[in-house]
């Protein structure tokens, strides 16, 4: 898999989805196997998800993606932080550092395996 086919399915899963209304996605290549996307997605229910990653095609047949850095922030219509699951590093005192979720306005950090926006969307699709 090439940088520009992860491309690909990131757009058929985010046109194919019966919660995203509209979007925006940024695609800037970094060579044929590493890319750094992000963008917008506007949802059914006036909520938010905004998303950043920077993706690197690895092994034998460049078949498992690396997502060396990720955020995916859900934000409700009004602005406050539904979800943000991300894998900055900081929260080192949780076992799944540097992977982590922060929930609701407070932001609590809580613990979270990686994630990619295939998990996020299927939350997101469960929950509206």
């Amino acid at each position: 898999m090439t940088s520009r086919d992860y491309y690909r399915s990131l757009l058929q899963l985010v046109t194919t989805t019966t919660v995203v209304t509209s979007h925006w996605i940024e695609y800037d290549e970094q060579d044929i196997y590493a890319a750094y996307l992000k963008g917008s997605l506007d949802l059914i229910d006036g909520s938010k998800l905004f998303f950043a990653q920077y993706v690197r095609m690895e092994g034998p047949g460049r078949d498992q993606i690396s997502r060396e850095k990720y955020r995916y922030h859900w934000q409700a219509p009004a602005g406050e932080t539904r979800f943000r699951w991300d894998n900055a590093r900081h929260h080192a005192e949780l076992a799944t550092f540097p992977d982590h979720v922060h929930i609701g306005s407070d932001e609590e950090a809580r613990e979270s395996g990686p994630t990619d926006l295939w998990r996020v969307m299927g939350l997101i699709e469960q929950a509206i």
